[in-house]
């Protein structure tokens, strides 16, 4: 198995209590069936609060949130009590993972990080140092796959290549890949953000501050902004590459042609890329582009059918 992942992998640890905002709250805990019929032999006053506290609805197996919107395991101190009472190997699939994402391509195994994790946030934007990328192992994969991840890969190698604006570099994407771009107004960006399903709640008030800013400034929405990205430029520079990097190999299961899956997939990104800065742009206070990214990657990139809406 070849297995290839981003240098700030390797720095991740977890800080639990200390995390500003947890992803134990907010959204449904998922059980998968192995830990389900794991969580079925417990006993005790743990087992029985765990076995209490399942809910199943149709397929679906999970834990429910509280009132106040926190997994019911979640106490006081932002700790979780199936951890320590029963060890991390007794988590869901889920808590064990995140903020991990994996992406099989036959023998070829992709492993990335989700920003919508704040300590990660944290590791990502602590300096303007390019990404590394990682491999390991060995194994077959078919020349569709080494098309696809070439693909990748020279993107990649022009976003970090020197010398020249990341409005430069996406324009040479653009022309070398044939991607058929045009520029967005800040206006229909709205209107296709404002139909997403609505994944946490705190996004309202987030997308109404961008929604009103608009509003007001009735712009175009000018990818080649020079005074925001001498200020920016190397933030987007590296949220260009995790984009890159994490969307571009799902191409392999598209049911569109390579070419098409090229155009929607590059045009979900810089809608990303877009909305981000316009949520930078809309900020009346300090700008804290950890939180701006985090709560974009918990609205859009935990919902499947969020990613495929900016992609249409």
């Amino acid at each position: 198995m070849i297995i290839e992942y981003p240098d700030y992998y390797e720095k991740f640890k977890c800080v639990g209590g200390d995390c500003k905002d947890t992803c134990c709250a907010g959204w449904e805990i998922d059980i998968d069936e192995e830990t389900f019929y794991y969580y079925q032999t417990l006993n005790g006053d743990i087992g029985n609060r765990i076995k209490e506290s399942i809910k199943i609805e149709g397929e679906d197996v999970f834990f429910p949130l509280t009132k106040n919107n926190r997994c019911p395991f979640l106490n006081d101190k932002n700790l979780c009590d199936i951890y320590s009472a029963l060890g991390e190997e007794s988590l869901c699939q889920v808590c064990t993972e995140y903020p991990r994402y994996y992406l099989r391509l036959q023998e070829y195994e992709q492993i990335d990080m989700s920003l919508s994790c704040m300590e990660l946030g944290r590791i990502f934007f602590e300096n303007d140092e390019k990404i590394c990328f990682i491999k390991r192992g060995s194994g077959h994969i078919d020349d569709e796959v080494k098309n696809i991840l070439s693909i990748r890969n020279e993107m990649i190698d022009i976003l970090q290549g020197e010398g020249y604006s990341i409005i430069s570099k996406w324009q040479t994407i653009f022309s070398k890949f044939q991607i058929s771009y045009h520029q967005e107004s800040a206006g229909s960006l709205i209107n296709v953000f404002e139909n997403l399903e609505l994944i946490d709640e705190k996004w309202r008030s987030r997308f109404n501050s961008v929604k009103r800013y608009v509003a007001i400034k009735d712009n175009l929405l000018k990818m080649d902004n020079e005074e925001f990205y001498k200020k920016y430029g190397w933030q987007f520079e590296k949220l260009s590459v995790y984009f890159v990097f994490r969307y571009i190999s799902q191409i392999y299961y598209s049911e569109e042609n390579l070419k098409d899956s090229l155009n929607m997939t590059i045009k979900m990104i810089i809608r990303s890329l877009s909305f981000i800065k316009l949520m930078i742009m809309s900020c009346d206070k300090d700008i804290d582009i950890i939180d701006i990214t985090h709560a974009f990657s918990k609205q859009v990139e935990h919902s499947d059918e969020n990613v495929e809406k900016l992609m249409l």
